[in-house]
């Protein structure tokens, strides 16, 4: 299945990158492609949950999404509903967490799109206006990346407007190509996503998302996850996408040092 290092504080939520990035070849008209994400926690190693990616194609572009967190015992904490419509890097979203009383997303409405947001405990839906001209929400940044893929590999960094919808808002990113790295054997850039605003990047700094050097799966997100615990605070996480024949980890006993596949101790240690 969001985008990177948000300030709790402030209630920024960002998108968790758990979604599913087109693979090369040209897919039958609406064939539909599953992919499933294995969200870890950054500060116990424990699996949190995992994530069901359901993604309907159309002449080779995801049409609709939808994604089901499931704790790791099979009990559903979430679901996202994505629409691409004409606008793939701004789709209408919407993520509801029924037990703890959110959610969050954009819409289209006659004359234009309204982003709304429920914070924890039910307290009241909030809706503002949106000029969607643009801007990047949600799963939006990964048809960004599969479009700036080969600037991001020749070393160009993206600015961009993204969307916040706990504070129905959209603010500055850049994302840098931050090196090459080895991600389940498999060769990978690791792109850096963080507020432009120097202040908020000090504040909050980034996250880090690993696609497949070649044709840009999603192989790895760490950073801020779109899901929120009882408290309203967002989980801290690690998500892996393991392709095909890779059993995925119990838990994460150690952040894996990309730069040195065979592992190392040091700064990579779960804390």
């Amino acid at each position: 299945m969001t985008l990177i290092g948000i300030v709790n504080s402030l209630g920024w939520v960002v998108l968790a990158m758990g979604v599913l990035l087109a693979v090369p070849g040209q897919p039958a008209a609406g064939e539909v492609r599953e992919r499933e994400g294995y969200a870890y926690s950054l500060d116990s190693g424990e699996l949190l949950y995992r994530e069901l990616h359901r993604t309907r194609l159309e002449g080779g572009e995801p049409a609709t999404e939808q994604v089901t967190y499931r704790e790791p015992g099979g009990r559903v904490m979430a679901v996202k509903t994505i629409d691409y419509g004409e606008r793939p890097m701004a789709p209408d979203f919407r993520l509801i967490m029924e037990d703890i009383g959110y959610q969050e997303g954009m819409r289209s409405l006659d004359g234009g799109r309204e982003v709304f947001y429920e914070p924890v405990g039910g307290e009241g839906v909030r809706r503002a206006a949106m000029d969607a001209e643009g801007l990047v929400a949600d799963a939006g940044f990964d048809r960004l990346i599969e479009r700036r893929l080969e600037a991001l590999r020749s070393g160009e960094g993206l600015t961009f407007d993204f969307l916040v919808p706990s504070r129905l808002e959209a603010y500055a990113f850049q994302a840098e190509p931050a090196g090459e790295a080895e991600v389940f054997g498999q060769p990978a850039i690791r792109v850096r996503l963080e507020p432009a605003n120097f202040f908020f990047r000090w504040l909050a700094g980034g996250m880090e998302v690993f696609y497949h050097r070649e044709d840009g799966r999603l192989l790895r997100y760490r950073g801020l996850s779109n899901l929120r615990d009882a408290s309203g605070n967002n989980f801290q996480v690690q998500v892996d996408f393991p392709p095909e024949g890779v059993t995925p980890l119990k838990r994460l006993e150690a952040l894996e040092d990309e730069d040195d596949p065979q592992g190392s101790e040091g700064p990579g240690r779960v804390r």
